[in-house]
Order: C-alpha cells, then sequence, then structure tokens
C-alpha cells in the first residue's frame, strides 16, 4: 500500500530587520497616531496641557511642543530598545516573542492613554479641569494593550 508522502512546511525565521519591524512597528505607528492628532488639534490646545493625571485630577502639566517631544521620545525609545534586541535576537527564540507581545502591548496602552489625554486637552481655558475620568481610560487601555499584545502575539510565529 502506499503512503502518502506527508510533508510539513518549516518556515525561516524571520530577517532581523523583519524581525525588529515586527517587534517595534507598533510603538513607531502609536507615534505616527499620535504626531497626526496633535498636528489635527494643536491649533486648539491651551499653552499648557495636561500630561498626567492623578487620583485628585491633573497633576503634571507641560507645553503642548512639550508634550509632544515627551511622548514622541518615549515611544521612540522603546521602539529603539525592542528593536534591537529583536535584531540582534538577544535571548531565547521564547524571549524575544515575549518582548515582542510586550512591544504591542505597551503601544497599544501607552498609544490610547497618550492620544485621550491630548484629546482630553482640546478646547480646554485651564489645564487643571481637563476631564479625564482614570475609571474609564486605564480599562479601556487595558484592552487596547490586551489586543494588540494579541496580534502581536499571532506575528511571532515568524520571529
Amino acid at each position: 500500500m502506499h503512503q502518502p508522502l506527508v510533508t510539513h512546511a518549516v518556515s525561516r525565521p524571520a530577517s532581523p530587520p523583519l524581525r525588529a519591524l515586527i517587534t517595534a512597528g507598533p510603538l513607531l505607528a502609536a507615534a505616527v497616531v499620535y504626531l497626526a492628532t496633535y498636528v489635527s488639534v494643536s491649533h486648539r490646545l491651551p499653552d499648557t496641557v495636561a500630561t498626567h493625571i492623578g487620583a485628585d485630577g491633573p497633576d503634571g502639566f507641560m507645553t503642548p511642543g512639550g508634550a509632544l517631544g515627551f511622548t514622541l521620545g518615549i515611544l521612540a525609545l522603546n521602539a529603539a530598545v525592542f528593536g534591537y534586541t529583536a535584531w540582534q535576537r538577544a535571548g531565547t527564540t521564547r524571549s524575544v516573542r515575549a518582548s515582542t507581545v510586550g512591544s504591542w502591548a505597551i503601544a497599544g496602552l501607552v498609544g490610547y492613554l497618550s492620544i485621550a489625554l491630548l484629546i482630553a486637552n482640546v478646547d480646554v481655558s485651564v489645564p487643571q479641569l481637563v476631564d479625564f475620568p482614570l475609571a474609564l481610560h486605564l480599562p479601556a487601555a487595558a484592552v487596547v494593550g490586551a489586543i494588540c499584545s494579541g496580534v502581536g502575539a499571532a506575528l511571532t510565529w515568524r520571529i
């Protein structure tokens, strides 16, 4: 009796640039979306914007340009660190995959919170009066981060 030939597709690991793109890409995308949002609302922002919300409301402030630079810097720094480690394939395959999932989660979480807070500052005359209920935004950011980490996990088969 003839046995059918069973073959399994063996995928090659992604090249270093593709690994870095899969890992750092969502952080760069979050930076682009934040920049696009900033450009579209910058003319409606006050001279000082709320950049940190504590339990009692806004308690950190910057100029809009300072907030832009800070947020883009944080996202770029994370993209560089996560992208470099993926490029170098530092650690085991499992650790590179975990790093990729973490990068996607951070992109979703930080991207959501920074963009939502930027939008909350639109047309506010006094930044201390920014309405940003943490009871709403923190769970929403967690959901976005979880969804993004799921996408990242689905893409790690290529790493």
